[in-house]
């Protein structure tokens, strides 16, 4: 799947093999658009017309199609006939209420169910139990699973995928996705991966990540019978990300077999304690950091 974006990023490529002097994309793109947007037969098409034909006669929803996810968008001043607010105590009881005021546009108000579209933000809560609903009072239904969001420039988002147990001792498999969901391509970037709270394992990726594409990362991390449940949770950084809310994502992992106890290491070395400045204690100073088998273990 291409964006428009996309496919103007190829169109430079090919222009700059063909000895184009315009030096970025981001130039050429501005260059482009100026230059299309004054061609009337030869360039690109640019629909201007406002409002759209579907909504001419309907100037509170024409104004909230143009200005909504819109920053800094402009007040309504007209009058508002065709926008309604309703609060209801449960998710059911809105469903209910929608059911009501579909059935009534179309016995009453001479509408076609075609003529009506339900959207909502949340289709994961409420898209089973509307179209269970649906279906109980006779009444056709289509569900499209489309999600409308904000595209930054600059935006990673991670997820992860983990088996929901295993057993004591066994390797948990932990595969994080990261996702290019900005317009610009990134440099550069940062996977890090912390269990039980202690950052486990950090990646930097060197390859560019495209915009809408994503890059997988596989960890292994190990298992013993001290923790019943191993909390894993990965970061994705880099530099100016314009919405870090989805930069982290947690998992849960439990560990059968597991006691939760904590059984000393009778094969150890022997133990030698730093500071947090990782110089060596002498005496019988409490230590910061230990290194066992040449781990690092923080004592809180």
């Amino acid at each position: 799947k291409k964006t428009v974006r996309d496919l103007e990023k190829l169109e430079f490529e090919v222009q700059k093999e063909n000895g184009s002097n315009v030096p970025d994309f981001e130039t050429y793109r501005k260059l482009r658009h100026s230059e299309m947007a004054v061609k009337d037969d030869l360039g690109d098409v640019f629909y201007r017309e406002e409002p759209v034909v579907r909504l001419r006669g309907n100037e509170p929803l024409a104004f909230l199609e143009k200005a909504l996810f819109r920053y800094n968008p402009e007040k309504f001043t007209g009058e508002n006939n065709s926008i309604f607010i309703y609060r209801t105590t449960t998710p059911a009881e809105e469903i209910r209420q929608t059911m009501i005021k579909i059935a009534n546009l179309v016995r009453d108000e001479g509408y076609a169910y075609r003529d009506i579209a339900v959207v909502t933000g949340n289709l994961e809560s409420y898209g089973m139990f509307f179209e269970n609903r649906m279906r109980e009072l006779d009444m056709p239904v289509f569900i499209d699973d489309i999600m409308i969001d904000d595209v930054y420039e600059k935006d990673l988002d991670i997820t992860m995928q983990t088996p929901a147990m295993v057993k004591a001792g066994e390797t948990i498999p932990a595969t994080v996705t990261v996702v290019n969901k900005g317009e610009m391509d990134v440099a550069s970037y940062t996977v890090n991966l912390f269990v039980n709270g202690l950052l486990w394992e950090s990646r930097q990726a060197t390859e560019p990540l495209a915009s809408f594409a994503e890059k997988d990362f596989t960890f292994d991390v190990p298992t013993d019978d001290s923790h019943p449940v191993v909390s894993i949770k990965a970061e994705v950084t880099t530099p100016l990300d314009m919405d870090e809310s989805n930069n982290t994502c947690l998992a849960a992992v439990n560990v059968q077999g597991a006691s939760g106890i904590i059984r000393p290491d009778t094969s150890a070395q022997p133990a030698t304690s730093y500071d947090l400045q990782g110089r060596p204690l002498e005496g019988g100073a409490r230590p910061a950091i230990r290194i066992i088998n040449g781990k690092k273990i923080v004592v809180k």
